[in-house]
């Protein structure tokens, strides 16, 4: 059976990949996302054309395929968010063969999504966070117990990202504050709330394994860093045994962070240096969810005042 994918397009691939995480300082997990985004559209054209993907072919790939490619994957119910990030992915791609290859496809590069879907963060009340944090309470190992319960004061606590919170380490802690190195290797220094910070050192106190203070924060059942898989699972399964909402997740937990500050008059400025968003827009979505959840407020009181 014939490969479809020549090796010489791994080769430039792997190039391209290592440019981006030495030139570009891209973290590990946008190199996963970008490379796997990368994979896809090539396995996708050369079914399409019914051809192995050759580096000599790379320039004669056209928006067609491009769009074909976005169409299948909106089919099969690929946000527009995700459906970005992965033309993005692609553009970076062409962007890098143009620039050190001298492939220079403009067909691919033009390629833009016109239609963005009214698509915002949904945020908990805070009732939903406090019976989250109170369904972890029902796991039978203590520890996990307090590790998770950490996990949640500092989702919300801090606005962590996910990645960020399984990032740390323990010297990234202290008694006031905590370091994060957020997308970009941008570094930020967040002051950890009492609440935060007892329930931190309630984990720390009970996890069996003591790490040194290179060691990673959060840890499994084994003593390895806790991934993002694992603690999606755990939400999963808190969910369902207690048939909570499928909107809670780590991300909201965050997005509630910064939603909540903006309800209690903090400046979109300083939520934009809390969340560590390099650009002003990401964190201006807050504003516009917050006026949409007072004006639905409005609508009901119109309601039922005219009740």
């Amino acid at each position: 059976m014939e490969c479809k994918i020549d090796p010489s397009v791994f080769t430039i691939l792997d190039e391209w990949t290592r440019w981006l995480g030495g030139v570009k300082c891209f973290s590990s997990n946008t190199l996963v996302a970008y490379s796997r985004d990368l994979m896809a559209f090539l396995d996708f054209l050369s079914t399409f054309r019914g051809e192995p993907v050759r580096f000599t072919s790379l320039d004669c790939i056209d928006s067609k395929d491009l769009r074909a490619w976005l169409a299948s994957r909106r089919k099969n119910s690929i946000s527009f968010r995700t459906n970005a990030r992965a033309l993005s992915s692609v553009k970076s791609f062409f962007k890098y063969l143009a620039k050190h290859k001298g492939i220079i496809n403009e067909d691919v590069l033009g390629v833009v999504l016109r239609f963005k879907p009214n698509t915002l963060p949904r945020s908990l009340t805070f009732k939903e966070i406090i019976e989250l944090i109170e369904k972890f309470s029902f796991l039978k190992t203590s520890w996990i117990v307090k590790r998770n319960i950490a996990l949640c004061y500092l989702l919300y606590g801090s606005g962590l990202r996910i990645s960020e919170a399984l990032s740390l380490t323990v010297a990234d802690l202290t008694n006031s504050e905590i370091k994060i190195i957020g997308k970009g290797g941008r570094e930020r220094m967040i002051r950890l709330l009492p609440i935060v910070r007892v329930a931190l050192s309630d984990y720390i106190a009970s996890c069996p394994f003591q790490p040194d203070a290179g060691g990673f924060l959060f840890l499994d059942r084994n003593g390895n860093k806790l991934c993002r898989t694992a603690v999606a699972r755990a939400f999963l399964s808190i969910r369902r045994g207690f048939n909570l909402p499928d909107h809670i997740t780590p991300h909201a937990l965050r997005h509630s962070f910064a939603t909540h500050l903006l309800q209690e008059g903090v400046g979109v400025r300083k939520i934009q240096e809390l969340l560590g968003h390099a650009s002003l827009a990401s964190t201006e979505v807050y504003t516009k969810l917050n006026a949409e959840s007072l004006m639905e407020k409005y609508k009901q009181f119109c309601l039922r005042d005219r009740d």
